[in-house]
């Protein structure tokens, strides 16, 4: 079969394209990308589909890069497409983030590719990964170590919009089919250096592992798709299980989960549970190794309280809670915002919201949460506002006697040094009034007589 038509066969089989989709293709001007934006260009009309190519300027091999996109640019112009030119720092976004430049600019990549369909200006991103990439993809994760998901290979879609139409086609047939057709395509040097892995896989594992079978490319890949069905399964009940045992999901930030709900799932799951709350808590973006992971799992499923730090990632198990936290994340800044009788207070820094409003009474059912409180509006000071911790505030529990420092309330709760940042107290000067979540301050315990009822709702 010729390329073009297993190429459009696969894309109507996997339902890639819908008529109306504004597809890009991620245009490098290597040999994969040429090809699929050769072919997709035949094929956009019997699609329905509007095409364009994106290329991505990473700046980090001086005037090869710039010939690169050059190319890219005539390329497009000779196939009467538009393209959109991006140019990344991958140098300076890698000091903040980590990680290796092939991590770092891959993760770029994604950022561009994000901000096209977040801003309209396409709904689709077409990439040019061969099923060769979803091979050397297997045999990198197997030497660093992984589950299930690093033994699936790179799949056909990814985040809902990223498709890749090339991903069961041999880098021999594309290059056959440029070879064939005379199309000009760019060579990237960096292909060629031994000191990356994915290189050196290319050029010394695998010929070595032809010697045994010289067919074991096609039979990773025959295993990483029987792999990635399993990957399928385990991911939805790690979903349901993820809702069971998550308390809180702060995605890019923070997630909590209950420890002991966790030990109740099947081990299988509880390792789908931890990647999954790691991918949300960094954002989806790091290099996080399966060894990572179950030393996670087995923080989380300990009997004692401690931490872990893995890439970007700070994990700490406290009265069984499991508090993963993006330590990339910038603490909150001091804030403190004026207490109303009735309305929303938006919390920007954290965006969080304290809703108020006058109530006859208060509910007969106490929150146990307390992130919903009645008090006695009368009892509240004038000067009351919503602003988080500061040194020196002290604390009077209801129904405990005397007062405490709220630190050492803090400390005597285990509330993580995240929480008690973003947590937005009620305060009259250095008097604690309310910490939403925990407790509630005797100061403000509704009396006999009581006639000015307030309800104050934290939604976080």
């Amino acid at each position: 079969m010729m390329l073009r038509e297993k190429v459009g066969t696969f894309i109507r089989e996997n339902r890639l394209f819908a008529k109306g989709d504004a597809v890009t293709v991620a245009f490098s001007g290597g040999p994969d990308s040429t090809a699929l934006l050769v072919i997709l260009n035949e094929l956009k009309d019997d699609f329905g589909i509007s095409l364009s190519a994106t290329h991505i300027n990473h700046g980090l091999r001086g005037k090869e890069s710039e010939d690169d996109e050059a190319f890219a640019i005539e390329t497009a112009r000779k196939l009467s497409l538009a393209i959109h030119v991006k140019r990344i720092n991958v140098g300076k976004f890698r000091k903040g983030w980590g990680g290796s430049i092939q991590s770092a600019s891959r993760e770029l990549r994604y950022k561009v590719f994000s901000h096209l369909v977040q801003t309209g200006v396409v709904n689709k991103v077409v990439t040019g990964h061969t099923a060769d990439d979803s091979v050397e993809t297997v045999l990198m994760n197997i030497l660093r170590g992984t589950g299930i998901h690093g033994l699936s290979g790179i799949q056909t879609v990814r985040d809902g919009y990223i498709l890749r139409p090339l991903i069961n086609i041999w880098k021999s047939e594309i290059l056959e089919f440029l070879e064939d057709k005379q199309i000009p395509f760019r060579v990237d040097s960096s292909n060629f250096s031994m000191k990356y892995t994915r290189n050196s896989i290319r050029e010394d594992l695998l010929p070595l592992l032809q010697k045994y079978n010289p067919e074991i490319k096609r039979s990773i890949k025959r295993s990483s798709s029987v792999m990635s069905d399993l990957r399928n399964f385990l991911m939805k009940a790690g979903r349901e299980g993820f809702e069971k045992t998550c308390l809180e999901s702060l995605p890019g930030k923070s997630i909590i989960l209950d420890c002991e709900k966790l030990r109740g799932m099947d081990r299988a799951v509880q390792m789908e549970i931890v990647r999954y709350s790691v991918e949300l808590a960094t954002g989806g973006g790091a290099e996080i190794s399966f060894d990572h992971f179950e030393d996670v799992l087995k923080l989380a499923l300990g009997n004692d309280s401690g931490e872990t730090h893995i890439h970007g990632i700070k994990g700490v198990k406290s009265s069984n809670r499991l508090y993963l936290k993006n330590s990339q994340v910038a603490s909150v800044p001091w804030y403190s915002y004026d207490f109303i009788s009735k309305g929303d207070i938006q919390i920007n820094e954290t965006g969080s919201i304290v809703h108020v409003e006058p109530v006859p009474a208060p509910d007969l059912v106490f929150d146990q949460s307390c992130k919903r409180i009645f008090i006695d509006a009368d009892a509240l000071p004038k000067n009351a506002v919503i602003r988080n911790r500061r040194d020196g505030d002290s604390f009077r529990p209801m129904g405990l006697d005397g007062i405490q420092k709220l630190k050492k309330f803090f400390i005597n709760n285990k509330i993580p040094r995240w929480e008690r940042e973003k947590l937005p107290l009620l305060v009259s000067g250095k008097r604690v009034l309310w910490i939403p979540g925990y407790r509630l301050s005797e100061d403000l315990r509704i009396r006999e007589g009581a006639r000015n009822i307030l309800c104050i709702d934290y939604r976080d």
